[in-house]
């Protein structure tokens, strides 16, 4: 039975969708007003630009999952299969969202070819833990890392 470890962020993107329409309400508005402000006009269309910048960051979220054998990775591309034996880092990230800290799974997939995921967990859920300890048994070579700093620029 598969487990989820990653938090589920893919739903958030609708939030700077809707932000994005009331942004672009406001530039109409300037534009057709008579006392143009070109300061906020700028303001807001960089802002409406960071919306569709976080619209694709969180479009693009993927979903992490294990079970006894395997790491499942689904995005909106498909699933991928990945044994827990070819996971070779576990490591904190000092990216953070919400106070939560995301971790950094580098794994090998089925074409030898070096990959990383980033994920989010759970909030109130100990899969995680239950996941490092199955990777640990599967690859006891396997590094994790419940720390980080500044200089480490492998996030």
């Amino acid at each position: 039975m598969k487990k989820r470890i990653s938090t589920n962020l893919r739903w958030v993107r609708f939030i700077p969708a809707v932000v994005f329409m009331a942004l672009l309400y406001s530039i109409v508005n300037l534009i057709n007003s008579h006392n143009r402000e070109n300061e906020a006009l700028i303001g807001i269309c960089i802002s409406a630009i960071v919306c569709v910048l976080l619209y694709f960051i969180f479009d693009s979220a993927k979903k992490v999952e294990f079970d006894q054998n395997h790491m499942f990775i689904t995005s909106k591309n498909g699933e991928e299969r990945i044994p827990l034996k070819n996971i070779h880092v576990i490591k904190l990230t000092s990216l953070e969202i919400n106070k939560r800290k995301m971790w950094k799974i580098k794994y090998t997939d089925n074409y030898v070819t070096e990959k990383s995921v980033r994920i989010l967990p759970r909030l109130f859920n100990n899969e995680f833990e239950k996941f490092k300890d199955a990777v640990y048994k599967a690859n006891n070579k396997v590094l994790i890392q419940k720390w980080t700093h500044t200089f480490d620029f492998d996030q």
